[in-house]
């Protein structure tokens, strides 16, 4: 159905990260919502963790997942 639609599908190399911006915005998410954290059940920590990611104005969520950086290697594509 892609190939008829003219998608190209791009896959990532294994543990490169760097190339992937979900593990930029991921880190942040850690390091600001759930790390040295303790919550009373995972839905709670679930629940905090897509109120961070909900909150975010898409401009911040471009900027945090590396999106809007000069050497972005999938520049061309967004």
């Amino acid at each position: 159905m892609a190939a008829r639609l003219g998608v190209t599908s791009l896959g990532l190399p294994k543990q490169c990260p760097e190339l992937n911006s979900q593990d930029h915005l991921g880190r942040e998410l850690k390091r600001l919502v759930v790390a040295n954290r303790q919550y009373q059940t995972i839905d709670q920590e679930a629940d905090e963790a897509e109120r961070w990611l909900r909150g975010l104005t898409p401009p911040t969520a471009r900027h945090k997942a590396g999106l809007l950086s000069s050497d972005f290697w999938l520049k061309e594509f967004v």
